[in-house]
Order: structure tokens, then sequence, then C-alpha cells
């Protein structure tokens, strides 16, 4: 299993090998931070160091598909659970074989010898986005769904995207308790009716392929302001306050039904969903997964 492959690297507690990494949803990546000791009892210091690079060569990709195993794939699977399961749409070992790819592709951003030239530390920073991201392998559509259309007249007017407020915990729906919301590479927003039922606003399948594969279907940031989201959603977007939480890992986004039907009541509405100019406002979009 994958759990086999990644769990096989050992790092002692005493500070000589370490690894560490750390999820960021703001900017698209995973950063892992790995640092090596220089073995200057046996080798030259060129020698030694060459030493450290090769190891952390050999180590990277395994910390990196640990990282990746903890990311929530979407409301009910996360890439540990697809990777490891049975699918009947899909080869799991196809896409483990396309993320080893991209662990060998990482963007090495650092590589600094420690003062005492005792240990080397490099960074190395892996995208969620562009044809070599961990996103790429998952999307196989060449054209997205429609987005759904309500029927009748609904007040409403153009909006340049969609930004929701999701900062703090939210009712876990139908659950009677309440959860904070937990970023995912495929979230799917619902709206909620007066009835207590749920219908689908927009999913991955509604995101047009190409804004999926370049940015995702939607951004997580931290920040509230316009400088925050308008990259994403425009000067003009509709701001709402996330409704409840939903789904078995607590990424669905579930919205008023007022709100939904300002979106999905006008073509140019729908079609800011399918350009995927969605931002969620979150507590953090960096998490710690390895330290």
């Amino acid at each position: 299993s994958v759990l086999l492959l990644v769990t096989g690297v050992l790092f002692p507690q005493r500070n000589e090998r370490r690894a560490a990494s750390r999820i960021n949803w703001e900017a698209g990546t995973i950063i892992v931070d790995m640092q090596e000791p220089l073995d200057r009892e046996r080798y030259p210091f060129p020698r030694a160091r060459l030493e450290a690079e090769q190891q952390m060569e050999k180590n990277r990709t395994q910390v990196f598909l640990q990282t990746v195993e903890s990311l929530a794939l979407d409301s009910r699977r996360t890439m540990q659970d697809f990777l490891t399961g049975d699918s009947v749409t899909s080869d799991p070992h196809l896409y483990l074989a396309a993320l080893n790819d991209i662990a060998e592709r990482g963007l090495k951003r650092s590589s600094v010898v420690s003062q005492d030239l005792a240990t080397l530390t490099v960074i190395y920073e892996y995208s969620f986005y562009g044809p070599d991201g961990i996103l790429a392998p998952f999307v196989t559509q060449t054209e997205a769904l429609p987005v759904p259309r309500t029927i009748g007249y609904h007040t409403s007017r153009s909006f340049t995207g969609l930004v929701i407020y999701a900062k703090g915990d939210f009712p876990a729906f139908g659950r009677g308790t309440e959860v904070r919301l937990r970023p995912a590479l495929f979230p799917k927003i619902f709206a909620v009716h007066a009835d207590g039922t749920l219908d689908p606003v927009v999913d991955v399948s509604m995101i047009r392929p190409e804004v999926v594969t370049e940015r995702g279907m939607l951004s997580y940031v931290g920040g509230t302001g316009p400088e925050a989201y308008a990259a994403r959603a425009g000067r003009f977007p509709l701001q709402i306050t996330l409704f409840a939480v939903y789904g078995v890992y607590n990424t669905d986004l579930v919205i008023s039904e007022e709100a939904a039907l300002m979106l999905l009541s006008r073509d140019d509405n729908r079609n800011l969903l399918q350009e995927g100019k969605i931002v969620v406002i979150i507590d953090d979009p960096t998490v710690t997964v390895l330290e």
C-alpha cells in the first residue's frame, strides 16, 4: 500500500536528520523542508554536501507522498483513501505513478549549509497547479457540465465572483454539532432550502477543466479585504457568510437558498461559477503536516 511506501523514512528525534512539510492552500503549494547531517568525518566538505543532497533526493519523494496523502480530495475521501482504495471509475495506481513523477519535479527553493558546516537544509516546493501540478492527473474532463439553472424570476444583479466567509466554527449540517471547514481539492457547494433539503450549486465537474488545472476550482485565503480576493473574484463579488459545513470530512460548503438564487438565476453569474471565480475565506490557509 502507499502507507508502506511513505513511512519507510525514519527521522531521529535528535536535531540531525529531519523532515517537515506544510500545505499552503492560499498559494496552492506543498513545502517540504529537509535537513541532513554532513558526514565530515568520512568526507571532505564538497563530498559530504553531495552525499547529503543525494540522501535527500532519495527521501523527498516519500515525504512528499506522505504530505499529499493528508489532503482532503472531496467530502468523502482523503488522498490516502483514494490511493489505497478500490475505484470503479479510475485506477489509483495510475495516479500514484503520476504523483511519483510530480515528486521528482519539485522545485528546489533553497539549499543552505549551517554556519558550523554540520548540516544541510533544503526546501522543495510543489505546486497544485499547471501541467505538472498535483491537480493535473485528476482533470480528465474536456468540457464543464452546466451549472444548474433556477426556474422563474429572482431579483439579482451581475457579480464578478463569489466570496464566502468561513472563518470560525459552523453547524455541521444534519449532525447537531459545530465544526470548522476543512479545505479540499474538490469541495462542493450546496444550497439549503426551507425544508432542510440540499441542492447542488456547483462542483468540480461544472468548472472549466483548464481553470481547475491552472488555479484550482476555487481559492482559500486567510485575508478578508479586497486585496485577498479581488484577483480571483473581482472587485464586486457576491459576499456571503457560510451557512453550514457538510460531508464526512467537513469540506463541503452549504450556502443560503437566497444566495444560491442570486447566482443561479442569471447566465453571467452561472458563468462566473464555471470560471471558478470563487474565494473562500478561512482561518488559516497553512496546514502543518510533518514537523
